[in-house]
């Protein structure tokens, strides 16, 4: 569909500009802004350095970005890197989070489009279950807390963020709903360490980083993706996950690996 007056005027304007020279996406420059940003430097186990680095190539080599593209890419990537960098100071300043059990998850697996969003809220609106929500996700650092979980000031950034989609494609909202407070897939905790497509992939046409993940151990992607609800349920216990991603229905022999007494809903 025609872009919103504004996306089209921003990125005709950028066709004036080196936006390649404006928006950098090459490796050091978003790692030594992900520094600058947070004062961290130590990223953790170095498994999220090689999807990192074929996402890069990737979007440089087959996406042909216009300036909003990358704009928005950038920021992706950033935030990414600081999740990374302040998960791993988190994890080493409170070693006890390693101890965490993630006891029985519930995960909702199914062919795109075929409501497993819808069966993720319902499931998730039982008491005694948790979901992770779209911001604590975007930004897991601080780990959220249980008394403020429903306040906690990151949500309105998160919401700004997020909704951001529909303000630059309107027709989105027809299509999936986006909000901070809203559950969110598996994919998008994996994509924090560049080992997923599922969400990376929305902003781009990234045939090479398809490819990639795709011979990529699934172990590697799940087992960061324990490691991060650990973080998230270390203050603001939860009694199961509720998980979906569809994603997962081609990998169920590693998310047993990872998850052994996971109960799986189709």
């Amino acid at each position: 569909p025609p872009r919103p007056e504004w996306i089209a005027r921003l990125n005709a304007e950028g066709e004036c500009m080196d936006i390649q020279g404006v928006v950098p996406l090459d490796e050091a420059s978003l790692i030594d802004a992900a520094i600058r940003s947070t004062g961290l430097s130590d990223f953790g186990a170095p498994d999220w350095r090689e999807a990192f680095r074929a996402y890069l190539k990737s979007v440089e080599a087959e996406a042909r970005l216009n300036l909003i593209g990358r704009l928005r890419i950038r920021q992706e990537i950033l935030n990414s890197l600081i999740a990374l960098l302040q998960i791993e100071d988190t994890y080493k300043r409170h070693p006890e989070i390693e101890a965490e059990k993630i006891t029985k998850p519930i995960i909702i697996i199914g062919q795109g489009r075929s409501g497993t969003s819808f069966l993720q809220n319902v499931l998730a609106a039982n008491p005694d279950y948790g979901t992770p929500r779209h911001w604590e996700i975007s930004f897991p650092c601080p780990p959220p807390e249980k008394a403020s979980y429903r306040s906690d000031p990151r949500i309105a950034k998160a919401e700004r963020w997020i909704t951001q989609w529909n303000r630059v494609v309107p027709t989105l909202e027809s299509m999936h709903e986006f909000g901070a407070e809203m559950p969110y897939e598996c994919s998008l905790i994996m994509s924090l360490a560049f080992m997923s497509d599922g969400w990376l992939s929305a902003f781009a046409q990234v045939p090479s980083f398809h490819g990639y993940i795709a011979q990529l151990d699934p172990r590697l992607p799940l087992r960061f993706h324990r490691r991060v609800l650990k973080l998230l349920q270390w203050r603001n216990p939860r009694q199961h996950w509720v998980l979906k991603d569809v994603l997962h229905l081609g990998k169920l022999e590693a998310l047993f690996d990872v998850y052994p007494d996971a109960c799986v809903v189709w």
